[in-house]
């Protein structure tokens, strides 16, 4: 396939989004995915700059060549998606005053001349995080007039009402929207989008193609009798009881390797690293091989990389999978497959994968928790391993045909994009297989029902963490803005005591001025440290009001009349802030009476105050007595806040 030369020079810098990750964190079929968009895009546009968003754009710039930047990082989603959602808007608003302010990616994006989302799975509620990066990278794609393709993807199917109008606008923005599955269409169409823009596609990663693993150095199935079985599962399917589930795969198993002498090689999609302990999919094989009657007819692999792990399963005589690519990997060589689905989800997803070839019927259905008729099913598949060559040859020259006619379209579209404001959507190769597809689910409506219910019971228990979790974000919202209210209370207590300490350097001699100047700094100093908790407990905060009362009740005792007019009003009005701090802060009764009585102790001081006179000698014995209780009442503080910061931290998180 050749580029055409307007879409060439019209579209030099393209910016993929991808869910690829680490060495650490490696899904094989999302990288499998990326890497033949990126070859195909390379031969259409063979003079572009290719930047990818990746988790680690180190290991994606190794892996292919290319400049990578990290993602956008929403973690933590709020259930309604509000937070996020002004956060894409200030983006979005920002790109045109401080474009310097945005993440890389969205940097990146401005300097672009097209985006591209690579195949996935993830526009689903199960992923809102890259739900979010999508969609902020297609608002301001569309706020630039950049055009938006996307590729290869799975649609919900589990989608809340937040997340499918956010899945709506991303799709409706597409000027090409490639879908694997007929029920990725059908639910595509409900949200709007026009037929004439979507691919009904195959998988992104049918074109990869493989490379010899050292795993295998020659073909397995010449020094063996029975067959080999490609075998992948995923950690997901046994949460809820593994024992039980192992237990039955390996008594199937079992019996498979005793009927056919077959040996079992299990080809992990997704390494996990948990304290230098892979986590993911080997880890599942692993225990899986030690419940089999003899573990060495078990060979459990490594993670390879995307095309080694398809010379594996190219290998394999039968493929068994609960995960998507693995099935696809088998397609592309016409070797006989059974896919396992544990949910709705994948359940979608093998049946689309499946239906491309008209293969539905190897799927194998729960029932109770089992795959029944599993062991039966894959000793059939065993004993008819092998399509004809003839078979094979022309499934193999479908693929490679479809495949081309999807590049050409492709081209088609960008030279179309690049000469003209709206390109004219290119007539998609494929629509009767479409209508069939679309007809399969339609004519089928049991094929779904048991994973429907079960989606049916789960959404029900989503829905009521839903709203729990909105109660929990509305009571962190309230309690951030009390510990607001709080903060500035604590602010205008520390001024007070400034003023105090200015008040008495100012009353005292000048030797006494300067060893209460350097208090007052000390004072400040712990002030200033008091500040940053800006969590303060109503315990503390009333401790606070009390000790500011008692220094005014001081000031006023060692004052001349108009000081001591002076500090009445400043009294009164503490006694007024006093008021209104405990309608904020619910006091309890007990701690009400506490405050009237220093109150009424203060204003009982400021009386003896007027009728008699005190020296400055008596000043400095008060005031150093005084001292010495604030430093009492501040280790007794500490201690305090010390025993109160985990309580402060468990009610500030949400």
């Amino acid at each position: 396939m050749t580029s055409a030369a307007g879409a060439s020079q019209k579209f030099a810098h393209v910016l993929f989004v991808a869910d690829v990750g680490s060495h650490s964190s490696f899904h094989v079929g999302d990288e499998a995915m990326l890497e033949c968009n990126l070859l195909m895009f390379r031969r259409l546009l063979p003079a572009a700059q290719f930047t990818v968003v990746s988790l680690d754009p180190a290991t994606t710039r190794e892996l292919y060549g290319t400049a990578a930047v990290p993602r956008l990082g929403f973690s933590d989603v709020s259930s309604d998606r509000q937070a996020e959602l002004e956060r894409i808007d200030h983006w979005v608003d920002s790109a045109k005053y401080l474009p310097n302010s945005l993440p890389d990616a969205l940097q990146t994006l401005l300097e672009a001349d097209l985006l591209v989302i690579s195949g996935g799975g993830n526009l689903s509620s199960t992923w809102p995080e890259h739900i979010l990066e999508r969609l902020a990278l297609v608002r301001l794609a569309k706020a630039r007039r950049t055009p938006v393709l996307i590729l290869g993807q799975t649609i919900g199917p589990g989608l809340i009402d937040y997340d499918k109008q956010l899945v709506a606008e991303i799709l409706n923005s597409a000027d090409w929207l490639g879908l694997r599955e007929a029920n990725s269409v059908a639910l595509a169409l409900s949200l709007g989008v026009p037929l004439e823009r979507i691919d009904y596609q195959l998988d992104d990663a049918i074109t990869l193609l493989p490379a010899p693993s050292p795993l295998l150095p020659s073909s397995p199935s010449s020094k063996r009798n029975g067959p080999l079985i490609g075998l992948t599962l995923h950690p997901v399917f046994a949460l809820d009881s593994p024992n039980n589930w192992l237990n039955f795969l390996a008594a199937e198993l079992d019996r498979v390797i005793e009927a056919t002498s077959g040996h079992v090689l299990f080809i992990p999609h997704l390494r996990t690293m948990e304290n230098g302990r892979d986590t993911g999919d080997r880890a599942i094989g692993q225990a899986l091989a030690r419940l089999l009657q003899n573990p060495a007819t078990m060979t459990v692999a490594d993670v390879s990389s995307s095309a080694e792990t398809l010379w594996l399963t190219q290998q394999a005589d039968v493929v068994i999978s609960t995960r998507y690519h693995p099935l696809v990997f088998a397609l592309t060589k016409a070797i006989p497959c059974l896919g396992l689905p544990t949910d709705h989800y994948t359940l979608i997803k093998l049946h689309g994968a499946l239906s491309h070839a008209n293969r539905e019927s190897d799927l194998v259905f729960l029932n109770e928790n089992r795959w029944e008729g599993l062991a039966e099913r894959i000793i059939e598949l065993c004993q008819v391993r092998h399509y004809s060559l003839i078979q094979r040859e022309a499934w193999e020259k479908l693929l490679k045909q479809t495949c081309l006619a999807r590049e050409a379209c492709l081209g088609e579209l960008l030279e179309g994009l690049a000469n003209t404001a709206q390109a004219a959507i290119p007539m998609r190769i494929g629509s009767t297989t479409l209508i069939k597809a679309l007809a399969k689910i339609v004519d089928r409506p049991k094929l779904f029902s048991a994973s429907a219910a079960r989606e049916a019971l789960l959404q029900g228990v989503i829905e009521h963490w839903q709203v729990a979790a909105q109660e929990a974000e509305k009571y962190v919202f309230d309690l951030k803005r009390t510990l607001q209210l709080k903060n500035s209370e604590i602010e205008a207590l520390i001024h007070a005591n400034h003023s105090a300490s200015v008040a008495i350097r100012e009353l005292s001699s000048q030797g006494v001025i300067e060893h209460w100047q350097t208090a007052a700094q000390e004072a400040e100093k712990y002030a200033s440290d008091l500040k940053r908790t800006l969590q303060l407990k109503n315990s503390e905060i009333e401790a606070l009001v009390h000790a500011n009362h008692s220094a005014s009740a001081a000031i006023r005792e060692a004052s001349t009349q108009g000081i001591i007019e002076h500090w009445q009003t400043a009294a009164q009005e503490a006694e007024k802030y006093a008021l209104d701090l405990k309608r904020i802060l619910h006091l309890k009764s007990g701690e009400i009476e506490s405050l009237r009585e220093a109150l009424n102790h203060a204003n009982h001081s400021a009386s003896a105050a007027l009728t008699r006179e005190a020296s400055s000698q008596d000043i400095i014995e008060h005031w150093q007595t005084t001292a010495q209780e604030a430093e009492r009442y501040a280790l007794d503080l500490r201690r305090v806040l010390h025993l109160k910061d985990n309580e402060i931290n468990s009610l500030t998180k949400p």
